[in-house]
């Protein structure tokens, strides 16, 4: 698809004339625009499965389309713009356009169809008036898609008034002044014609009669056939359309021959195609034209005990497993017929189609492994989930899903799937670890594993243990990062030790002396004695013995093949543990070592001045005193802390438990 810059440079220059066609021009660039912003929507997804798919029609089978529509019926008006702009400007064959085009209108909500049905009416103006249609092959194919799936609608589909009118009344106006070329006057013309003659039971001015089918143009006669059958309002004139298309099939028919088309003729008229008994017809051989699918990716979750499947791409994952339409991929070889024939396809309502080449309804056809599903129309639908068990059925099958069925009675096998089953996520792996959680000491849970390898490529693993029941599969290659393992629990921890007892306090200090007499000095009080250490810790108890580990029997099959090799990768996988002892109790905490005494305690002293007494005074008077205070001694230092007591010795491991392998 063009990038948007480049689309906007290489729009072509048309004439003076068609300078009123500006805003035509201008909504293709909006939409173009719109288009290529949106990069997932349900409408652009369809439009680039339909661009990858080349010329094949396989895309466009019933089955298939009917997985699609869902898509653009959530995407509403814009998913339906986006898959006619698919033809438009997209890179789309506009033979796989019309065949999808046409199936998407008969699946379709009316709403949804009638919208389809005006963005192809803006696109089939755009094709008209485009100058280079005579010259550009590629217009005109897109031009005749269109032309083709709007006149061979589904009866009782038509545009809504309001957008067809103004469409047929600008074509008309066109054309007579001359504004569009000899063959896009050719094909307005004939649109005019089917939208408002056929209706009316008219064609080219003239009422239609048997007559008037028989007398069309040769080059033309089916197409128009299959349009009368769809639009004229007469019921006879419509079957009589049928039967010339069945006639003409039957004269084409390198199949169908003599007596034999009488009754050819009678059942397509009746379901539209001519399915043949395989009672009549024994099967020979089925094959598949291809298979578009690359290989099959699992993903297990063990925890959900599901598994998702996921088809393999170019760059890995690329979504869940597509439909197989086999009517367009399988192939049968019936005796009595000259060549290969296809299945049926659905009944529709009105068939135009009316294929006299014999087929084999999809009813014969049953799926011969369970899990294949097929339903009415031939399809066959790969799973998207699988429980553990059917993944472990799967696995067991071998390397590659067989795609096999029961075709008249006999089981034929068409294909096989490659499939590539991923290990376990880490997250999972931790399941696998059972007990060592339980009381201090106790034993692992006893389990009991189931192995089957009767296959070389995949281990189904069933594991029991805890009132749990885990599968798993392994390839060989992933054995050596996964462990099966049962454990006991950690042993006690050992008592803590007794704690030291504390220090005793030092001594008090003596307390401060006052000088004898007048000129003497005082003493402070005397500092306190020291602490007395703190007594030593006692040693912690021993740690008690850890939980034996559990007994594992392991019960192994390996098909024809004998079980050794099977049982040594297995002694890699499986483990029977000991808990480890109990950690031995801490030592006891040293005792404190003891404060220190207290400093004696200060003195306040008091002493006369010396001085004259005066003669008047009494004798025992003093005039003045003096004072002064001596300090407290300090405080001791405490004693030091007693030394922490030694911590005991670990208790013993458990021993591991037996694993035992039966066959």
């Amino acid at each position: 698809m063009r990038p948007l810059n480049r689309a906007r440079r290489e729009q072509p220059t048309r004439p003076v004339r068609l300078v009123a066609l500006g805003s035509l021009a201008c909504l293709c660039a909006c939409s173009q625009a719109r288009f290529l912003f949106r990069t997932s929507d349900p409408g652009r997804v369809l439009v680039e499965e339909m661009a990858s798919a080349g010329a094949s029609l396989d895309l466009c089978d019933p089955g298939a389309i009917r997985s699609r529509v869902p898509r653009l019926i959530r995407a509403g008006t814009a998913g339906v713009d986006d898959l006619v702009y698919g033809l438009r400007h997209g890179s789309i064959e506009p033979a796989v356009w019309r065949r999808c085009a046409a199936r998407v209108l008969e699946g379709l909500p009316p709403p949804l169809a009638r919208r389809m049905l005006r963005a192809m009416g803006l696109a089939y103006r755009a094709l008209l008036r485009a100058p280079d249609l005579s010259s550009n092959r590629r217009r005109r194919e897109q031009l005749m898609a269109l032309h083709q799936v709007f006149l061979e609608r589904p009866t009782g589909l038509d545009p809504e008034p309001g957008d067809l009118l103004p469409l047929l009344a600008e074509l008309r106006d066109a054309m007579s002044r001359g504004l569009l070329g000899r063959l896009a006057v050719r094909y307005g013309q004939d649109l005019l014609d089917g939208v408002e003659q056929l209706p009316r039971g008219m064609w080219q001015g003239r009422p239609v009669t048997e007559e008037t089918l028989d007398a069309l143009p040769a080059p033309y006669r089916e197409s128009l056939w299959r349009r009368f059958a769809r639009r004229l309002p007469q019921a006879s004139l419509r079957e009589a359309a049928r039967r010339r298309i069945v006639e003409l099939h039957l004269a084409e028919s390198p199949w169908i021959g003599g007596e034999q088309a009488g009754e050819v003729r009678e059942t397509v008229l009746a379901r539209g195609h001519y399915p043949v008994s395989l009672e009549r017809y024994p099967l020979r051989t089925a094959r598949l034209e291809h298979l578009p699918l690359r290989g099959l990716l699992i993903e297990q979750d063990v925890a959900a005990q599901r598994a998702r499947v996921q088809a393999e791409g170019d760059k890995g994952r690329s979504g869940p497993p597509p439909p197989l339409a086999l009517r367009d991929l399988l192939r049968l070889e019936l005796t009595g017929l000259p060549g290969p024939v296809r299945l049926c396809p659905p009944p529709r309502v009105l068939d135009i189609d009316l294929d006299v080449t014999p087929c084999v309804p999809p009813s014969a056809l049953r799926p011969a492994h369970p899990l294949l599903s097929l339903d009415a129309d031939g399809t066959l639908q790969l799973p998207g989930t699988l429980d553990m068990a059917a993944l472990a059925q799967l696995a067991l099958g071998g390397e590659a899903l067989p795609l096999a069925l029961e075709v008249g009675g006999s089981r034929v096998e068409i294909g096989r799937v490659p499939l590539h089953i991923l290990p376990p996520a880490e997250r999972d792996r931790a399941l696998f670890r059972f007990g060592g959680r339980g009381p201090p000491g106790a034993p692992g849970p006893p389990l009991r594993v189931e192995v089957d390898h009767s296959v070389p490529a995949h281990l189904v693993l069933t594991v029991q243990g805890e009132g749990r029941v885990l599968t798993v599969v392994l390839g060989r290659a992933h054995l050596g990062s996964f462990q099966i393992v049962t454990a006991g629990s950690p042993g006690a921890p050992g008592a803590p030790g007794s704690d030291g007892r504390p220090g005793q306090p030092g001594q008090p200090g003596r307390p401060a002396s006052c000088p004898l007499g007048p000129g003497q000095q005082g003493l402070p009080g005397g500092p306190g004695g020291p602490g007395e250490p703190g007594g030593e810790g006692g040693m912690g108890g021993r740690g008690g013995p850890g939980g034996d580990g559990g007994e594992i029997v392991v019960r192994v099959r390996c098909g024809e093949r004998s079980c050794a090799e099977t049982i040594r990768l297995l002694q890699g996988v499986l483990r029977s543990q000991g808990g480890p002892g109990g950690p031995g109790g801490r030592g006891g905490r040293g005792g404190r070592g003891g404060p220190g005494g207290p400093g004696g305690p200060g003195q306040v002293c008091s002493y006369p001045l010396a001085s004259q007494r005066p003669p008047h005074a009494p004798e025992a008077e003093v005039v003045r005193m003096y004072r002064f205070k001596l300090p407290p001694g300090r405080r001791g230092p405490p004693g030091p802390d007693g030394p922490d007591g030694a911590p005991g010795p670990p208790g013993p491991p458990g021993r591991p438990g037996v694993i035992r392998f039966e066959q």
